[in-house]
């Protein structure tokens, strides 16, 4: 990966330091400057036996310095959050089902509260700072900033650094058509339930590209990957029940088949660029095991 700018919260080296990216470059010039700034970000380049996961981080010039065999355990964030990946500016995380994504008014746990805790853990000098949502009963990959200038530029144009999207979801009954674009506008009301009208009903043009993956599924399901052009609130499952085939579990949208005692859809790929490099960053998680 190519070299992340320092933070403004990021210590500068002194005189008898050096970063530890330079300090690996003097180890190993063997390797070329990306595999190893991979390697640190991965956590596989220990100092006097201690993994490091910063490329700007000050360290002696004559310290020890080696390569760990194994990757490290992925370090524990809270419950309802997997760490995936993190550098000075993000971190990307798995969200789980039934976690919001950011605080509410009524002052629910969110992975917002929990990243937060997270950084003050690991003496980090950052708060998460969301950039874009899940619902709270949809699960998958999310990314947060961690600098105010990475979410200023990642809120200044969301879909020009959102290189691909894509989600599956488990539907009560397989599309008519095997492919497809579902095109509406969408407008919710006080009791924040969004409605979908082919014409301009005075709401935000909304697109959902969807393919089904997996068809004669027990009673009748279907596994459909799903590209949002668009992302608006609950466009997903509005679009899926618009087709007459709403997610299991989305008992809000008409569903009242729940073989998986939760809403099934998932964040499973995010592809975008990185605000302050602009290095493709690719994430993606295993398909779930729903419907076997």
């Amino acid at each position: 990966m190519k070299k992340t700018p320092h933070s403004p919260q990021t210590p500068q080296p002194s005189a008898q330091s050096i970063t530890l990216l330079e300090r690996a470059q003097r180890e190993w010039p063997e390797m070329s400057r990306a595999r190893l700034k991979e390697y640190i970000a991965a956590g596989r380049i220990a100092v006097d036996g201690s993994p490091r996961r910063k490329a700007n981080e000050p360290v002696e010039a004559t310290c020890r310095v080696g390569i760990l065999s194994k990757q490290p355990q992925k370090p524990y964030i809270g419950r309802g959050l997997d760490w995936v990946w993190e550098d000075n500016w993000l971190i990307v995380v798995v969200k789980h089902g039934g976690l919001l994504s950011a605080p509410n008014r009524g002052g629910e746990i969110s992975a917002k509260n929990i990243l937060d805790d997270y950084f003050e853990r690991t003496h980090q000098r950052c708060r998460a700072h969301v950039v874009h949502r899940l619902d709270k009963e949809t699960s998958g990959v999310m990314v947060f900033a961690k600098q105010m200038e990475a979410e200023r530029r990642l809120e200044a144009d969301w879909h020009g650094h959102v290189v691909d999207r894509r989600y599956v979801a488990l539907v009560s009954q397989c599309p008519k058509q095997t492919e497809g674009t579902v095109v509406s506008w969408l407008k919710d009301n006080s009791a924040y339930v969004v409605y979908s009208s082919p014409t301009d009903n005075g709401g935000k043009r909304s697109v959902t590209h969807y393919k089904v993956i997996r068809s004669n599924m027990a009673q009748g399901r279907a596994l459909v990957e799903l590209k949002l052009e668009t992302g608006r609130k609950n466009q997903i499952r509005v679009h899926l029940a618009d087709l007459g085939c709403p997610i299991c579990g989305d008992h809000k949208y008409g569903s009242t088949d729940n073989p998986e005692d939760r809403l099934c859809l998932h964040a499973f790929r995010l592809v975008l660029r990185h605000p302050m490099t602009g290095e493709e960053l690719r994430f993606e998680t295993p398909l779930p095991n729903w419907g076997k």
